[in-house]
């Protein structure tokens, strides 16, 4: 019985993590689609762009952290960790690598682990 209760555990968890990375990865579409849209059409420049790219990715991290801590209900920094490692070795994947630096790695692995504390709580 004890066995099945936490095949359980570590299957709510796994589907805490699949719905913080779902919810992150769908925030930063979002958000970056909407910044493109801004930046089109208004006289704004692309000259804090990098800086806005690195406020996105924390945000959405941030929000799917707390929803994977809300979901597990325990555990929520290493979710939250979790969450922000592997949307941070997706996006690292998905682009050349020239773009990521030490800075956003930091901003993310900081926005997941306070997002998963607080989505316990």
């Amino acid at each position: 019985m004890k066995a099945l209760e936490k095949e359980t555990a570590s299957g709510s968890k796994l589907k805490a993590l699949c719905i913080g990375l779902s919810a992150s990865a769908m925030g930063m579409l979002l958000l970056s689609l909407l910044l493109s849209l801004i930046v089109y059409f208004s006289p704004l420049s692309d000259l804090h762009m990098d800086k806005l790219a690195i406020a996105i990715n924390g945000f959405s991290i941030l929000l799917g952290a707390f929803l994977a801590g809300h979901f597990s209900r325990e555990k929520g920094l290493l979710l939250g960790i979790g969450t922000a490692a592997l949307l941070s070795l997706l996006l690292l994947l998905l682009n050349d690598g020239s773009s990521f630096t030490g800075l956003k790695l930091a901003v993310n692995l900081t926005a997941g682990a306070v997002g998963g504390v607080v989505g316990v709580h």
